[in-house]
C-alpha cells in the first residue's frame, strides 16, 4: 500500500500480482488445513484402492493402476518443474543482468531485488545485498514448491478416480462372461455397485475439498494475467524492457497452466462418470436373465449422476470455463490498457 503508486506501473503490477498470488497460496493451505479430515479421508480411499487390487490378485487391474500411477507421477514432474522455471523466468532481472532497471526513474540498488520489499536495514550493500537476494530466491523456490505440490494433488487424485472407473468399466464388460462364471452374477454386480458408490463418496470428497479453493482460482487468476498482460503489452508497445517480458513470461505460463489443470481436472472426472453407464450398456445384458439385466438398469440410472468440482458451487469445472478465464482476462487488459 505504501507504494501504491501509478507513476511506477511495472512495480505496481509487480507487487501487486505477487500479493494477489502469494494470498492465493496462503488460501489454500488455509482450506487444506481445515478440511484436512477429508483430505485424510482421500487419502485413506486411495490407500484402500490400492490394498483392494492387490488383495484381489488381478493383473489387468494391477495394470491400470501402475499405468495410471505412472501418468501422475509424469504430470506432477512436469508441473512442478514448471513451477521452478518460472521462478528461474522471474529470477531473470537479477541473475542474468543486476544493471538492468525496470523502470526509467529507478537507480538505487534496493530495487532490483527479486520480490520489492521494506526492509528494516539497508540492504544496498554487499554482503548483505547478496544474502537478501539468496533468501528471497530460497523462498521463491519452496513457495513454487507449495503451489506445484497442491497443483498436483489434485490431478493425481482425479487420475486415481479415472483409474477405477476404468476398472469398473472393464468388470461390467466381463461381468456375464466366462472368466466370472465362478462367481454369480449378483455377487459381481454388487461388489461393482458398491465401488462405484465409494468412487461418488470419493468425489463428493474432492469437490468439498477443492470447491472453494477452484473459486479462489477463478478470481485472483484471472487479476493476476490482466496485471501482467498489461505489463508485458505496454513493454511491448515501447520496444524496450524486453527483460520484462522474459521475467513474466513464465510467470504468466504458470498460472495459465494451474487454471487448466483445474479446469481439465473438472472436465476429465464428468467424462469419466459418463463412461460407467455406457459400459453398462455395452455390455452383453442381452445374455442375462429379465431380473439380472434390470440390475443394470439402476446402474445406468446411478451413473448419470455425473461427478464434477464445482467453482464455489456456483458452476462446473471445465475446458470451456478456461476460455472464459482467457477471454475475461484479455477484456480487462485490453480496458486497462485503454485507461493507461
Amino acid at each position: 500500500m505504501k507504494h501504491f503508486n501509478f507513476n511506477e506501473l511495472v512495480y505496481l503490477m509487480d507487487g501487486l500480482s505477487v500479493t494477489v498470488t502469494y494470498t492465493l497460496m496462503y488460501f489454500k493451505l488455509i482450506i487444506l488445513w481445515k478440511n484436512s479430515r477429508i483430505f485424510y479421508e482421500i487419502l485413506e480411499a486411495m490407500n484402500q484402492d490400492w490394498n483392494e487390487q492387490i488383495a484381489r490378485k488381478s493383473e489387468w487391474a494391477k495394470d491400470i493402476m501402475r499405468e495410471t500411477s505412472v501418468t501422475s507421477g509424469k504430470f506432477v514432474k512436469v508441473v512442478i518443474l514448471t513451477t521452478f522455471v518460472s521462478v528461474l523466468f522471474y529470477s531473470s532481472s537479477i541473475l542474468f543482468n543486476s544493471n538492468n532497471q525496470l523502470a526509467d526513474n529507478v537507480t538505487s540498488r534496493e530495487k532490483q531485488l527479486l520480490m520489492q520489499m521494506e526492509l528494516p536495514f539497508d540492504s544496498s550493500h554487499s554482503p548483505i545485498y547478496e544474502i537478501v537476494i539468496a533468501v528471497q530466491f530460497a523462498h521463491q523456490i519452496a513457495a513454487a514448491t507449495v503451489v506445484g505440490v497442491l497443483t498436483s494433488l489434485l490431478l493425481a487424485i482425479i487420475l486415481h478416480l479415472g483409474g477405477q472407473i476404468d476398472i469398473i468399466r472393464k468388470r461390467l464388460s466381463t461381468a456375464v462372461s466366462t472368466s466370472d462364471s465362478d462367481q454369480s452374477f449378483f455377487t459381481v454386480i454388487n461388489s461393482l455397485i458398491g465401488k462405484h458408490q465409494q468412487i461418488i463418496t470419493m468425489a463428493e470428497n474432492l469437490e468439498n475439498l477443492f470447491t472453494l479453493i477452484a473459486l479462489l482460482e477463478f478470481v485472483i487468476n484471472t487479476l493476476t494475467i490482466c496485471f501482467l498482460g498489461l505489463v508485458i503489452i505496454t513493454s511491448i508497445s515501447s520496444m524496450e524492457n524486453t527483460l520484462i517480458i522474459f521475467k513474466f513470461f513464465g510467470f504468466i505460463c504458470v498460472i495459465i497452466t494451474e487454471a487448466f489443470i483445474f479446469c481439465f481436472a473438472g472436465e476429465y472426472l464428468t467424462n469419466k462418470s459418463k463412461l460407467i453407464g455406457e459400459a453398462a450398456y455395452k455390455s452383453l445384458w442381452y445374455e442375462l436373465k429379465p431380473k439380472e439385466s434390470s440390475v443394470l438398469i439402476l446402474v445406468i440410472l446411478r451413473s448419470q449422476r455425473q461427478l464434477t468440482i464445482t467453482i464455489g458451487k456456483i458452476m462446473e469445472l471445465s475446458l470451456e470455463r478456461f476460455t472464459t478465464i482467457l477471454k475475461a482476462s484479455v477484456s480487462y487488459i485490453s480496458v486497462l490498457y485503454a485507461f493507461y
